[in-house]
């Protein structure tokens, strides 16, 4: 970025390298977090937590909105007791063909959504490489590509979902 500026280059040029770079809020190596009313958009990454998972930490977030993002939430550790996001709305850059949700293979823990929205048309709204135990209370689900749920060997619970899906069935991935 400071060669952008050096060098004079224009606006769109700037905006572009801070699109592409940008990570909006990174979390690690914290204990005991509570974000809150936060809005992000066109970032690389919204929202990044990247936890060890020996850390005894509660972590809420209640409404987040990350929208217009190539990835809008990686979990890429967490501590043992999880996360919990409510009322809160993800949209990623429909653009990108990116995921909404990416949970890294290191998360183990719990990962709660309760009242949660899940919009745009993401490749999967839900993509795990994990085996956490993911939970999604009263959530709706917009449209998706690929899949809604792209989870290898995780557990799952969906309780009073709404699927918008135009035409698609809601579908889960391979396992």
């Amino acid at each position: 970025a400071p060669q952008i500026f050096a060098e004079g280059t224009g606006y769109s040029q700037m905006t572009e390298y801070l699109h592409e770079n940008m990570h909006a809020v990174i979390l690690e190596t914290v204990a005991d977090v509570t974000l809150n009313r936060i809005s992000v958009e066109n970032a690389a990454v919204g929202l990044l937590f990247n936890v060890p998972i020996q850390r005894d930490s509660l972590l809420l977030a209640s409404e987040i909105n990350v929208s217009y993002t190539d990835l809008p939430v990686y979990l890429q550790s967490l501590p043992a007791t999880g996360l919990c996001f409510s009322d809160s709305s993800f949209r990623p850059n429909n653009d990108a063909g990116a995921d909404t949700v990416e949970i890294g293979a290191d998360v183990t823990a719990p990962v709660i959504f309760s009242a949660c929205t899940f919009a745009g048309q993401p490749r999967a709204v839900i993509d795990a490489d994990n085996t956490s135990f993911i939970s999604f209370y009263h959530c709706n689900f917009g449209t998706w590509w690929n899949v809604c749920f792209d989870m290898q060997g995780d557990t799952f619970l969906a309780v009073s979902p709404v699927f918008k899906t135009q035409n698609k069935k809601a579908a889960l991935g391979q396992n």
